[in-house]
């Protein structure tokens, strides 16, 4: 191998190795979480679903980046509906949808829902396919 080919190929290296250096070391990614569905009967009065946790296998450091969520209601049906962490909570704006308020906040700490009727509705709503995604750093 000519010096001038050799030195190319220790460059490369040299810059391959400042770089993965120069990057941060926060594993990223992700985890999901379902729980069971929740009947809600009151306008009054809130219903909690189950925690939804993270697994074990995410570092215990790790902190919230997103959140996106996920529920089903029947047809022509609605309810006011947040999503919490402990008692912080932030309304959440429809069946579907991604949050950053939970940004920053402890992945282990669980994260649950809470849903109410709307005022002056009357009729119990079944809530269903409670899911969470929830990227991490």
């Amino acid at each position: 191998m000519s010096g001038r080919r050799r030195l190319g190929w220790l460059g490369g290296l040299s810059a391959l190795a400042v770089m993965a250096l120069s990057q941060p070391t926060e594993a990223a990614g992700s985890w999901v979480a379902e729980v069971q569905g929740v009947r809600v009967t009151m306008a009054e009065r809130e219903v909690r679903s189950a925690p939804l946790v993270a697994p074990t296998a995410v570092p215990g450091d790790a902190t919230l980046a997103e959140v996106s969520w996920r529920y089903r209601l029947p047809p022509g049906e609605a309810v006011r509906a947040w999503l919490c962490q402990g008692e912080a909570c932030t309304a959440l704006s429809g069946e579907r949808g991604t949050t950053r308020a939970f940004s920053g906040g402890r992945v282990h700490e669980p994260l649950h829902f809470r849903f109410a009727l709307m005022p002056g509705h009357k009729r119990m709503i079944q809530v269903q396919g409670l899911q969470l995604i929830a990227n991490y750093h």
